[in-house]
């Protein structure tokens, strides 16, 4: 543990000008500081010469990793570096898994050598904001910041510091998928996501793959039964953000001659020569569709339907949805029939799976 000295924040700030001032002289006059390891490590330096009359100790956290990058007297600093002439950089994972717990507020010293070498310093919640993935959901930091996260979230960064990671996530989740456009999706949904390594093209995967991967992709995004000319996007998105797969022909996989014979070749049917592609490529794939209404995880008919349905209610919301969305056809009346020819569409929102 770090002995906390009694100086205000008010001091503290007052040190951090003299410090910026000084790193902003160095970065000027020499490229021996133009490179992170180098301008951390002057940071670092800079901070204790200027603080020795203050009585706190400067040093770095205590693992490389750790968030913020030095200790001084419990207040933290994180340093961030560009050889770019931008003031924008990815801030810590909005976990803070490794955060020092010893430090209290946090500043950043931001030094950018490109362009008009120059440095600076803020509070680190006065310049995040947005969050975007890298490897973990990041806080994103720009030191000409006006429009803040947290002046949107409904939360300050304290008070989300304080939630566990699963309550964080949400509150995060929360916010981004308020300003969704209808066609957007989130990239992530939990943590940790799983999802091969390697992207994969779909023309790559085996036969029954592809059934699966398509079979989901039309129980969750009855649109594509539509007219929209982005009808398609949210199975797009679907097959790359949930399976890992690359698709640039997501149209095909529905609406092309060869789909329509696959389709009647698993179904057996002889159907109509006026039916669209579609009509023959969803009966081939009935049985995988029934197999993934009962197997998705309700998570994603949230995500995709706006709400969730019993397991018993879901191929009926399909059709109803199928419906709306169709203007040349009618999947209830095409779709799902059983041995007489009926639709399988009950308006008392009750149904056995078969």
């Amino acid at each position: 543990m770090h002995d906390h000295i009694n100086i205000s924040v008010e001091q503290f700030e007052l040190i951090l000008d003299d410090v910026v001032a000084r790193l902003d002289e160095d970065l000027c006059d020499s490229d021996e500081y133009h490179t992170p390891d180098a301008f951390e490590k002057r940071v670092e330096d800079v901070l204790r010469n200027e603080s020795s009359d203050s009585g706190i100790t400067v040093e770095s956290t205590f693992h490389a990793s750790a968030f913020p990058d030095i200790n001084a007297g419990g207040f933290g600093v994180e340093v961030k570096y560009t050889s770019r002439d931008r003031w924008y950089a990815i801030g810590n994972s909005i976990f803070e898994g490794s955060r020092d717990p010893d430090v209290d507020s946090i500043y950043i010293i931001f030094g950018k050598a490109g362009g008009k070498p120059e440095v600076r310093w803020r509070r680190y919640q006065d310049c995040i904001t947005e969050v975007r993935l890298s490897h973990a959901p990041s806080f994103v930091v720009d030191m000409n910041a006006s429009s803040l996260l947290f002046d949107n979230i409904g939360i300050n960064y304290d008070e989300l510091s304080e939630l566990n990671k699963e309550e964080k996530l949400v509150k995060i989740k929360e916010y981004y998928q308020g300003r969704l456009l209808p066609e957007e999706r989130l990239w992530w949904m939990e943590e940790p996501r799983t999802l091969p390594m390697q992207v994969r093209l779909y023309a790559k995967l085996s036969q029954e793959e592809k059934n699966i991967v398509r079979s989901e992709a039309a129980i969750l995004c009855p649109e594509i039964c539509g007219s929209s000319q982005t009808k398609f996007i949210d199975a797009a998105l679907f097959l790359l953000k949930h399976h890992g797969v690359f698709c640039p022909n997501v149209r095909d996989l529905f609406t092309s001659g060869f789909a329509a014979a696959e389709g009647d070749r698993i179904s057996g049917l002889q159907t109509g020569e006026k039916e669209k592609h579609i009509v023959h490529t969803l009966r081939g794939l009935q049985n995988f569709m029934l197999d993934s209404i009962q197997t998705l995880d309700e998570e994603l008919f949230c995500e995709y339907w706006g709400e969730s349905y019993p397991v018993g209610e879901r191929l009926n919301e399909w059709l109803r949805r199928s419906d709306r969305y169709a203007q040349e056809w009618i999947p209830s009346q095409s779709l799902f029939m059983d041995s007489s020819g009926a639709g399988q569409l009950d308006t008392a929102s009750k149904l056995t799976l078969f």
